[in-house]
């Protein structure tokens, strides 16, 4: 099968081994070589897309109401437990843009396209529906990494503050006062990353089709992992810490094991981070030997490619998503039950209690529970 029709091929040059026009072997090889494989393959990622766009809007709405019967204002929504909202908001976004891309991810000669009729038309919103759930779910990742860094120093400085009141420490919406210094290095850090990556997803449409976001993911996920595997590293040792303190307490610490048990979450979602990031890296090598039409081994090279789509759209993009709706997924207590389990929840989501001596352990826990 080598798709040749009368010594033409529909979208390589026989005698330079080139693309006829810059992306159009990319759009068509699936179509010529792989149809059935792909379709099965877009119909998995519809009904992934579709379950878990369910689940976040699911949570987005279970958020809003509880919020609502806690009187707080939708401005306010956006600023609570470090952008819970804004956060959940943009998975949803990445979800649907990612679902509107497959179901019609590239331009097929001949037939019906849904987003336009002609290439030209097509590449534009190719381009938009491709980068921007990129984009708005690696900006999810590092407001999340955010959270996580100032979470665990908030744990570790409460841990040593031998229970300390909690609102002697912390403002009204829970940041700690005490830490403006890293705060600011981790603002500006996010801050050049989106920067670097908005100029790449740009210069990705100028410079089309060199896969220039790609590239610029992988480079900024290289300069992550270490750090991924050293911040795992510092948690283990804060568990091991708090379980150390735990045994050696008289009371039974329940916050002690809410707090490992949080700890435990933000490890797990660090390491998927880092196993979508190496996947991402490899991804960005495996690519530069794809060679769509190398002449005689056509069926092969869509083969190759179709497992560089895999490894992007789902061990790195759906992975990840799944990992965040896991960190920023809360379970929804009974408002109707006791004041106990109402703060319960108050605590799983973040919401600081009035009470004027807090102890130790409950701080730690609903200092973690804030954010994860």
């Amino acid at each position: 099968m080598d798709g040749i029709i009368n010594g033409t091929h529909p979208y390589c040059n026989l005698t330079t081994n080139k693309e006829l026009s810059l992306g159009r072997a990319h759009e068509n090889t699936f179509n010529n070589y792989l149809p059935t494989t792909w379709l099965v393959c877009r119909v998995c990622f519809l009904v992934l897309l579709a379950g878990l766009a369910l689940l976040v809007g699911r949570e987005i709405v279970l958020y809003i109401l509880y919020q609502r019967k806690k009187g707080k204002h939708f401005h306010e929504m956006f600023l609570l437990y470090h952008m819970q909202l804004p956060k959940l908001i943009l998975l949803l976004i990445c979800c649907l843009l990612r679902f509107t891309w497959f179901l019609d991810p590239y331009y097929a000669d001949g037939k019906n396209n849904i987003f336009a009729s002609t290439y030209a038309d097509f590449l534009r919103i190719y381009n938009i529906l491709l980068r921007l759930p990129q984009f708005f779910l690696f900006v999810v990742i590092l407001l999340q990494i955010k959270s996580w860094r100032q979470t665990v120093r908030n744990t570790s400085k409460l841990r040593k503050s031998g229970g300390r009141s909690r609102r002697s420490i912390t403002t009204r919406n829970g940041s700690i006062r005490d830490l403006p210094a890293a705060v600011r290095t981790d603002n500006i850090v996010i801050t050049v990353f989106i920067l670097v990556l908005v100029i790449s997803t740009i210069l990705n449409v100028v410079l089309f089709p060199l896969n220039i976001f790609l590239y610029t993911s992988a480079a900024l996920i290289f300069v992550l992992i270490p750090a991924g595997i050293y911040y795992v590293y510092k948690l283990r040792l804060l568990i091991l810490s708090l379980y150390k303190s735990k045994k050696s307490s008289k009371v039974k610490s329940r916050g002690k094991s809410r707090a490992i048990q949080k700890i435990n979450r933000i490890a797990k979602c660090i390491v998927v981070f880092a196993v979508g990031g190496i996947v991402l890296f490899i991804a960005a090598i495996f690519d530069t030997f794809i060679d769509l039409c190398k002449k005689g081994k056509y069926l092969e090279e869509s083969i190759k490619y179709l497992i560089f789509v895999l490894m992007i759209h789902l061990v790195v993009e759906v992975m990840v998503m799944l990992a965040m709706f896991y960190t920023l997924y809360t379970k929804k207590r009974d408002e109707n039950t006791s004041r106990n389990m109402t703060n319960k929840y108050a605590s799983s989501t973040g919401e600081t209690t009035d009470s004027s001596a807090i102890t130790m352990n409950a701080s730690v826990s609903s200092s973690l529970s804030r954010i994860v």
